[in-house]
């Protein structure tokens, strides 16, 4: 079971990373970064980001093994709530609308895909 600190330090840490996931969408998509042979460089480029997510998580929030999928779950539920709510009213911090935003916004939900598909990994190597 988590602690309510660690409850609230693995939330922040979502919230945190989201909003950088976000600027570099913002930053990206004038770029192209997220169309093409680019966004398949993004998405293979998320895949170790979103795994060392997870150790990291771990260390903020001082986890136990058997806390690590409950852990990353929290700080991806603060991270996908984020996004649906500036996805839909906060458009401009991810570049404002246009064709390219989907593009960004899957390759964002695909790294918190990895992480938390990561940590399921982790937490199913301890229970064996």
């Amino acid at each position: 079971m988590l602690s309510l600190s660690q409850i609230f330090k693995l939330a922040l840490y979502g919230l945190v990373l989201w909003f950088i996931a976000a600027l570099m969408i913002q930053f990206g998509r004038p770029l192209g970064f997220f169309e093409g042979i680019k966004g398949v460089a993004a998405y293979l480029v998320a895949i170790p980001i979103s795994i060392w997510f997870v150790p990291v998580a771990v260390r903020v929030a001082g986890l136990e093994p058997n806390q690590v999928l409950p852990g990353i779950t929290v700080s991806v539920v603060a991270a996908v709530l984020a996004d649906g709510v500036g996805l839909n009213w906060g458009s401009a911090l991810y570049g404002g609308p246009g064709a390219s935003l989907a593009s960004g916004a899957g390759w964002l939900l695909w790294g918190v895909g990895i992480s938390l598909a990561y940590g399921f990994w982790q937490s199913q190597r301890v229970a064996a």
